[in-house]
């Protein structure tokens, strides 16, 4: 139950947030709108993966996504994340000395984030014009 003090620090907060121009039903409907990272990856995975790639693809893929960028950005709107902060989760991975692996996290948060973009959740993919952080050394047609 809420408390007399707490309702009217609330009603406070409101009240000055509104004189200084915040739209309070603006701010609830893009709440209700937001969806987060894990929210769109889990329609990625089920639409997107499991019916155009190989299920070892699909698998290694997601595995890529949930360990890589889900737990960094759990809480985050699609709509919020940043070119600097695909940066900073591939650079982790290089940093490591996990040169595959932030080639293919690259490659699958661009993925991811074509998708989105097709979908209408996002309107530009932060990812895509990422390089790759490691370039494969030239093979010599072996």
């Amino acid at each position: 139950m809420l408390r007399l003090d707490d309702a009217c620090r609330l009603a406070n907060e409101a009240l000055r947030k509104v004189a200084h121009g915040a739209d309070p039903q603006a701010e609830k409907a893009a709440a209700r709108d937001a969806t987060t990272f894990p929210q769109a990856l889990d329609q990625f995975i089920r639409l997107h993966c499991k019916r155009h790639n190989k299920p070892s693809t699909a698998k290694n893929t997601e595995d890529t996504l949930r360990s890589g960028f889900e737990k960094k950005w759990a809480n985050r709107d699609i709509r919020d994340i940043s070119k600097a902060d695909v940066i900073k989760v591939i650079d982790g991975f290089t940093e490591r000395e996990l040169h595959g692996a932030a080639n293919h996290a690259l490659t699958a948060v661009k993925t991811y984030f074509n998708w989105c973009v097709a979908r209408g959740l996002v309107e530009a993919n932060p990812a895509l014009t990422i390089p790759r952080p490691v370039i494969p050394p030239p093979t010599n047609g072996i």
